[in-house]
């Protein structure tokens, strides 16, 4: 709900994914949040995908990125993969709060000069060895994810959508 999706905003170079097309954005300074249901404790492998498609140089958007149980990441998607570039940080996730969800949040870096966050996409995987990067990108395993989430596109879900909401009742006279 503090997100809004943008289907269509990323414009990825090269075979990718559907979802680096589409992006949630948290406008000024607000976060990209997500929670996963998992068993309490539960474990799992989380990559986040990136595609910067509007700034060409570095240091206008850094990322910090936090997945629960893991060390936090910081990226600037221009600086390590490009403008137009899909690129993923993985993370080795535990539910350490025992409530059996995980927690994935992503906002801009302190001092960044565009506060706006963003976020492509989210794939869980079984906790263990890493998939193969190449094949994430190009959407060879989306399948195979646990769960799979291509952010601010058709699949992406939030509790409460946008837009008016009737429950037309009928009721009898008297």
């Amino acid at each position: 709900r503090d997100s809004t999706p943008m289907p269509g905003w990323g414009k990825p170079e090269g075979k990718c994914d559907p979802a680096f097309r589409n992006i949630r954005v948290g406008f000024n300074g607000g976060p990209v949040l997500y929670r996963f249901r998992v068993e309490p404790g539960g474990q799992a492998l989380v990559v986040l995908g990136f595609c910067e498609s509007h700034w060409a140089k570095p240091a206008q958007r850094p990322l910090q990125c936090r997945v629960e149980g893991a060390p936090w990441q910081e990226v600037d998607p221009v600086a390590k993969w490009g403008q137009h570039k899909p690129g993923l940080l993985v993370f080795r996730a535990r539910d350490v709060s025992h409530d059996g969800k995980l927690e994935v949040d992503v906002r801009a870096a302190p001092g960044a000069k565009d506060r706006n966050s963003i976020l492509n996409a989210i794939w869980l995987f079984p906790p263990g060895n890493s998939p193969n990067v190449g094949k994430v990108i190009s959407g060879e395993l989306s399948a195979a994810a646990i769960r799979y989430v291509d952010v601010g596109g058709p699949n992406d879900q939030s509790i409460y959508q946008a837009g008016k909401l009737e429950y037309p009742v009928s009721l009898t006279a008297g």
